[in-house]
């Protein structure tokens, strides 16, 4: 059996992808800088499976079209670039979503996905805060609050317009408009209506004066919508008469953490012990199981709740198992049970990045006290696993392994307080666990710091390549459970007992089921007529007209096609790519749809995700020091086909003589591709001025010799098919526009009205204007038309679709100021101070950077996210002050 679940746990090998950005709030025409990060999730080991990114700005409404998108080439598992914001791009919440290609964007957790926030920078953003009282409210109560709005520089705002709402989803109860008075502070009233639906209840501030924005959401706790608490026994299950220790964490009918203090009571409200949330929502008691005997949670604060919670009941018989200590040494365990012999044989299983690092098997009697060793694991999440004497399990348990290694990185000869414009230097070191130098690359960001709770929720390299992809469900504050916060260990391990989860079942093991991988698509789409009726065995096409070589492939009985990701990315490049398509008769009235690498039913999964998410405050009660709720200043049928078959197109032949781009003299260009050109006074001196003089007789005069071939077809290099209907003939191009492609199309022309006509019988010459255009150009310009009428893109047909290549990646812009005299002359107003992809830190474990700071005062963050040679990932933020001198 350990065989069968080695051999099946490495086919759960997939890749993890993570983005360092500069940030999550921008502003229109700034530029979201990136680097990505796509490692294999077992070893850790960048991915080489895949070689292209896409990366996308969507709006958070559920629309499939994205704002900006961008393909980046993937290089031994990381790629660096940039999307860059219009200048017209309104203000809201949209999402930065990545992909390695899009059949792996089937799921929400296959991706990655950041929240990002544009702001109008005509407006000052004001911070609002509201205060409620700490109790709960019943239908027809009054909620008496405080509201107080606060400027950039961090004093109150007076007589400024806010707009009050009191909201249960979309719905509007109640509202009103309030003024923030001469000392920027206004206390309010607001009554909660009755008969309320089954969903949370907020009260949303928005500021409503010209000049300013601001928003703010705070959940309102109401009797008749009490939160949810769910409870997960370690091990598994409760057994009667052992003591277990049982995890929990609570949400409120938003779905935010909500904590709480309360106490645990028998069947007959006989208090047992009191409960309390550590934070985030999590917690644990330990419970001693009886027969027959109920256990309950009652809340206690915030007052006003009258539900009771029941614990899940103790079985008869059953496995128990307990983790007693987790350390840099070792795993100590104890493993009971009353449903088996003492001298049964006991399996314990410990998988550790999806490989097997423990296996031992004993009479249950040995299993009292059970010592794993784990200096030599990996650190990571660990599954233990307990299985019976028939290889059933029985009870598991997740943990986190060996946390004590993560590596160390520090910002050395970093100041607290810097001026405008000061130098900024860094020396950054890093080390292993035990001390010594550990060489690695890394990317570094200097931000405004936008909220003081940033660090503790965003997300993180470790976080992505360490728990994501490990546990289910949305894990709450990402950031802290790696960092030097008090409760972070311990909110890791309750993390493994609330989120824990396996990427298989014992049954598919034991069947001998097998992963089955992804297919990587590159490139899909669906063909259709102009009904909308799919084609079946359309062909397809794709074309790189720099490369000069295609690919083509079918479309299946759905109408749709795919390109895989290798032969999609061999023919990308820096230029667009041209994609036609036919029917099965090689007809052209047909539709291209390009599908996006995000599907519509994504984008609405997480829109869901990111309301339960970031909406609201969460509940105002914290039984720590520190607040760590959420910031409150915040088609049908198979996607992809799968029964295509392919073929190459080699084009001709190309011989690349030089990277370097080369301005080609007109002549020189001319002669090379035998271009010819006729004015209007020459045409008026060789026909006389005769306006009937036909179109065949005027490219007969302009280029010399040609062929015709059935439909008019103008053939410049002789007859190049068997077939007339396939014969590729010359483009016709009147003021820009494709006129056809027989000269039949243009013979309506008079003479007389011709400014210039210009034949070139190249072969690629037609190209520019349609990918059909393949048997040379003939350009006519009419009198009377201006430069400016000339459209920006060609219009093209319904059956071509033009592919944008890799994007062109520009490099971070940042100002050396050599002396003072440069400093004073100039006005710097950055926002992201520093950005640097890609460093190398050596085997010494150094790396410097540095830079200048803005002319913009206040609160930096400085973060740094990488992966060591070891294969750990590392981060680390520090903060500094820009004084306003």
């Amino acid at each position: 059996m350990l065989l069968k679940l080695q051999n099946y746990l490495t086919g759960y090998n997939e890749d993890v992808l993570y983005l360092h950005t500069n940030g999550d709030i921008f502003e229109p025409g700034d530029t979201i800088w990136f680097k990505a990060y796509n490692f294999k999730s077992g070893s850790l080991v960048p991915s080489l499976s895949e070689n292209l990114l896409n990366v996308g700005l969507y709006k958070r409404e559920n629309k499939r079209e994205s704002i900006v998108t961008g393909k980046f080439r993937v290089e031994k598992g990381t790629s660096f670039g940039q999307l860059n914001l219009s200048d017209t791009l309104s203000g809201g919440s949209y999402f930065l979503i990545a992909g390695t290609n899009p059949s792996s964007t089937d799921s929400v957790e296959n991706v990655f996905v950041k929240k990002i926030k544009i702001k109008n920078p005509a407006r000052e953003t004001v911070d609002i805060k509201i205060q409620i009282p700490d109790s709960v409210y019943s239908e027809g109560n009054k909620i008496e609050g405080k509201l107080e709005v606060f400027g950039d520089n961090g004093f109150r705002l007076g007589r400024v317009k806010i707009q009050l709402q009191l909201k249960q989803d979309e719905h509007i109860l109640n509202e009103k408009t309030i003024n923030s008075g001469e000392s920027g502070v206004v206390n309010f009233e607001m009554i909660l209506p009755g008969e309320l639906e089954g969903k949370a209840v907020h009260i949303c501030a928005q500021i409503g004066q010209p000049g300013l924005t601001g928003e703010l959401a705070v959940h309102v706790p109401v009797k008749s919508l009490p939160p949810a608490i769910r409870f997960f026994p370690e091990g598994g299950d409760l057994i009667e008469d052992f003591n277990s220790v049982v995890a929990f964490e609570a949400t409120d009918v938003a779905g935010n953490p909500f904590d709480f203090k309360g106490i645990l009571t028998d069947s007959e409200g006989e208090i047992i012990s009191e409960v309390t949330t550590t934070a985030l929502g999590m917690g644990s008691v330990n419970i001693q199981s009886k027969k027959n005997i109920n256990l309950f949670f009652k809340i206690q604060e915030p007052r006003g709740y009258d539900k009771s919670y029941k614990l899940p009941e103790a079985k008869e018989k059953g496995y128990f198992l307990q983790i007693l200590e987790n350390n840099p040494e070792r795993i100590s365990m104890k493993v009971e049970s009353n449903s088996c012999e003492s001298t049964d044989l006991i399996s314990i299983l410990l998988l550790l990045k999806d490989s097997i690092w423990f296996e031992t098997t004993k009479p249950l009697k040995d299993l009292q006290t059970l010592s794993i060793p784990v200096k030599e694991m990996p650190l990571g999440v660990g599954k233990i696993t307990v299985l019976d004497q028939n290889g059933i399990p029985q009870a598991e348990r997740l943990l986190f392994v060996n946390l004590d290694k993560k590596p160390e990185i520090q910002a050395e000869s970093l100041k607290e307080i810097y001026d405008r414009k000061e130098k900024v230097k860094i020396n950054l070191s890093l080390k292993n666990s035990m001390g010594e130098p550990l060489s690695g690359v890394c990317s570094a960001s200097v931000i405004p710091i936008n909220s003081k709770r940033d660090e503790i929720w965003a997300e993180n390299i470790m976080t992505a390549l360490l728990l994501s992809n490990e546990l289910k469900g949305e894990i709450p504050a990402l950031g802290i459970y790696f960092s030097e916060h008090k409760y972070s260990e311990k909110l890791l391990d309750l993390l493994m007992l609330t989120h824990g989860w396996r990427r298989f079942t014992w049954e598919n093991i034991l069947d001998n089921s097998q992963h089955e991988p992804n297919n990587s698509v590159g490139l899909s789409g669906l063909v259709t007529t102009r009904k909308g009726k799919p084609v079946k065995n359309g062909e397809v096409t794709l074309m790189n007209m720099n490369k000069f070589s295609a690919i083509a492939t079918k479309t299946d009985n759905q109408g749709r096609f795919e390109f895989n990701n290798s032969e999609f990315t061999d023919i990308l490049d820096d230029t667009k790519l041209v994609l036609t398509a036919t029917n099965s008769q090689g007809r052209k009235n047909v539709f291209v749809t390009i599908d996006d690498f995000v599907n519509v039913e994504k984008l609405k999964e997480l829109n869901r995700i990111s309301n339960r998410l970031y909406s609201s405050a969460g509940n105002s009660f914290t039984t720590g020091e520190e607040d760590l709720s959420p910031d409150q200043n915040h088609s049908p049928g198979s996607l992809y086909a799968s029964d295509t078959t392919k073929r190459n197109i080699w084009v001709e032949e190309v011989d690349v003589k030089a990277k370097i781009p080369t301005v080609i003299p007109v002549e020189t260009y001319e002669k090379e591709h035998q271009s010819y050109t006729l004015e209007d006074k020459d045409i008026h001196i060789n026909f006389g001025y005769n306006p009937k003089t036909g179109i065949l007789q005027l490219i007969k005069q302009v280029a010399g010799h040609f062929d015709t071939a059935a439909g008019g077809k103008i053939l410049f290099r002789g007859y190049n098919s068997i077939l007339p209907e396939n014969m590729q003939g010359a483009v016709f191009v009147v003021n820009g526009r494709v006129a056809g492609f027989s000269y039949e199309d243009v013979d309506y022309l008079n003479s007389s009205d011709i400014e210039t006509i210009k034949v070139t019988k190249s072969s690629a010459a037609g190209l520019k204007y349609t990918p059909y255009g393949t048997g040379g150009l003939i350009e006519i310009t009419l009198k009377g038309f201006k430069l400016s009428e000339t459209p920006s893109s060609p219009e093209v047909d319904p059956n071509i679709v033009h592919i944008p290549g890799y994007t062109k990646v520009r490099e971070f812009y940042s100002p050396v100021y050599k002396n003072q005299k440069q400093k004073d002359e100039a006005i710097d107003l950055r926002k992201t101070l520093y950005w640097n992809p890609n460093i190398s830190i050596s085997a010494l474990g150094n790396a410097t950077i540095q830079y200048f700071n803005s002319d913009v005062p206040g609160e930096y963050l400085l973060k740094i996210e990488g992966i060591g040679k070891s294969g750990i990932p590392f981060y680390t933020t520090k903060k500094y002050t820009v004084k306003n001198n």
